[in-house]
């Protein structure tokens, strides 16, 4: 006898789900809000899974489709997710009405996730403790009091190059300024030599590059966590790379103890973690574990460590290309140096007009990231709008489209300081400039990066004269699949070292 009730199980689960999956995708018709059709399971994300296309380059491309369109819906595998590219609601989101969208919306799994629960990623009740905490290692006056030690890295830093040079060597450009963010990050905010600079195989860069490395087990995990975090929370930890975990646990933890031990107080960055460790009353509303604190100080060395080496390989390729901003660049700081006898000084850097034109346009062709995440923590309904959004919802503010905007920026391909010197940059609307994000929970370090960026340039462009070459790549290929903007490989460069007695070449990539 055929078994018909098993075949109309069957049938009734299909329909279900059938009739599951269209409710779900037509979230956002329901709310009057446009957006590209998406396909079963993958949302609009199908062509990102395969690889196929970057995640910067979805947005842009939803972004210019539906130009005329305040919001964008799209959707994530079966999520949801509200893009929102009017400047007007990009600041009611950020700023306005920040108690609604206080939460970045990426799930943690606390047991999961050792470096999940850092600053970046934690919901905003805990957030808002832990940024209070932490936020005096990013004051202006403990920035002035480390800038000694942001000197001492770049002059290390200039030497180290000056080697490179004699030996002819051929290296990646990413992987030197790499060297001097870690040096710095190791110095400034942790009080540890890492030896980036003198030993070529540093174990501390090889896992630090490995943890940022958009493998196919972290993107498979990310997407997970996205898409499905329940099924996340029960397979997520096969995902994860434990012996890469193990050792940064261990360098963080190991120099909390040996300062307690010794009673060596630093006032940086260890210091706060360690009165933290030692006096957990101070914040009785957190358990704070281990792995908590261990994850503040992973995520502030990555952001230093990895967002400013980009953006100073960055610089560099523009100023190869343009040699007359270079000439320019470099008059600038030499003037500059000259009133200081040679020396970078803390309130140098306020007077480099040009220089900090260049860092600004820099990271508005080359933002570090493609989107700005938020999740809504009540009700909200934006004004003027029908669109009512529940509680949960997730935003994305497309930062890389947004950057990349001829009606924003004209000519946004080309690389044009002058958009941000006196007399243009007041026309800049600051919602549609987010390197750094904006509001209350914008990036608690960018003071930092930008100091650690603009010293690392000055070094160069002082010491170098810094040259196209037959290996240089014009243009900047985006990971597929990561939300990081990054280019492939390279720069190659070519350094001619000047204001010294010889002139030597070296290939920089």
């Amino acid at each position: 006898m055929f078994p018909y009730n098993i075949l109309f199980g069957c049938a009734a689960i299909l329909l279900a789900l059938g009739y599951y999956v269209i409710a779900k995708y037509n979230y956002w018709k329901a709310r009057g809000v446009k957006g590209p059709k998406p396909l079963p399971i993958v949302g609009n994300f199908g062509r990102i899974i395969a690889g196929k296309m970057s995640l910067g380059d979805f947005l842009k491309e939803i972004y210019v489709k539906y130009r005329g369109e305040p919001l964008i819906g799209i959707y994530s595998g079966l999520e949801p997710i509200l893009v929102v590219k009017d400047p007007a609601f990009i600041k009611d989101v950020l700023i306005k009405d920040f108690s609604v969208f206080a939460d970045r919306g990426i799930h943690v799994n606390d047991k999961i996730d050792t470096f999940g629960t850092n600053l970046f990623s934690i919901d905003a009740k805990r957030w808002r403790l832990i940024r209070a905490k932490l936020s005096p290692t990013f004051s202006s006056s403990k920035l002035r009091d480390m800038f000694y030690l942001l000197v001492q890295c770049s002059n290390n830093f200039s030497q180290y190059m000056d080697r490179q040079v004699q030996q002819e060597s051929v290296i990646n450009s990413r992987k030197i300024t790499s060297k001097f963010t870690a040096d710095v990050i190791g110095t400034c905010a942790f009080g540890i030599d890492l030896k980036t600079l003198n030993d070529e195989d540093c174990e501390f860069l090889q896992m630090a590059r490995k943890m940022m490395q958009p493998s196919m087990k972290a993107i498979f995990k990310d997407f997970l966590r996205r898409m499905t975090p329940q099924l996340y929370d029960l397979i997520g930890h096969l995902l994860t790379n434990r012996h890469i975990e193990r050792y940064f646990i261990k360098i963080v933890m190991d120099t909390i103890e040996y300062r307690t031990k010794h009673n060596i107080i630093k006032h940086d960055f260890v210091d706060i973690l360690q009165d933290l460790k030692k006096h957990p009353e101070k914040l009785p509303e957190i358990e704070l574990t281990d792995n908590m604190i261990v994850a503040q100080a992973i995520a502030f060395f990555i952001a230093g460590f990895f967002a400013s080496s980009i953006s100073i390989s960055h610089v560099l390729y523009e100023l190869a290309l343009y040699p007359e901003m270079q000439k320019q660049l470099r008059e600038e700081i030499m003037k500059e140096l000259e009133k200081t006898n040679g020396v970078i000084e803390y309130d140098s850097i306020k007077s480099l007009n040009y220089l900090d034109a260049i860092f600004k346009e820099t990271l508005r062709k080359y933002p570090p990231v493609t989107h700005i995440m938020r999740k809504s923590v009540a009700d909200y309904t934006f004004s003027g709008t029908q669109v009512h959004i529940p509680q949960g919802q997730h935003i994305w503010i497309p930062l890389y489209p947004i950057h990349t905007d001829p009606k924003i920026y004209p000519n946004p391909e080309i690389f044009d300081p002058e958009r941000f010197m006196k007399g243009n940059s007041e026309s800049v609307n600051p919602s549609t400039y987010l390197p750094f994000g904006n509001g209350p929970r914008n990036c608690i370090g960018a003071r930092f990066g930008t100091y650690q960026t603009k010293v690392g340039i000055i070094e160069i462009v002082k010491n170098f004269q810094i040259n196209t070459c037959e290996k240089t790549v014009f243009q900047y290929g985006k990971q597929s699949r990561s939300f990081i903007l990054a280019p492939q490989d390279g720069p190659y460069l070519r350094f001619t070292k000047i204001n010294r007695g010889y002139r030597r070449e070296a290939l920089f990539c």
